[in-house]
């Protein structure tokens, strides 16, 4: 259910965040948030979401499904990087081996 949850957080955040217009390409000077790019501006929730897995993760015993949280995070963030899209099946597959896993041995 909180997976659930959050999902709808997400999905709502990334919804408000995303320009009404995808070919408006100029750069106003904003003060906050706003003066942010976009890009940089959709890797704040994953990276802040990584944070908290992160400090979640040291503070409990190792879980497999806490790996594929951490994977799935990863996922994300390697989507939003375009460099780094090489790594996009190593991570979908860390994380469906680690909740197969957590299933299988949990």
């Amino acid at each position: 259910m909180t997976w659930l949850i959050c999902l709808f957080i997400v999905g709502s955040m990334v919804y408000l965040i995303t320009p009404q217009n995808a070919a408006d390409h100029t750069q106003r000077a904003m003060l906050g948030l706003s003066a942010i790019s976009q890009p940089k501006l959709l890797m704040l929730l994953p990276l802040v979401i990584l944070v908290w897995l992160a400090i979640k993760a040291f503070a409990m015993p190792f879980s497999f499904y806490t790996l594929a949280a951490v994977s799935f995070v990863t996922t994300s963030i390697v989507l939003l990087v375009p460099r780094w899209r090489i790594a996009i099946l190593p991570c979908a597959f860390l994380s469906l081996f680690s909740a197969l896993l957590g299933v299988v041995w949990g």
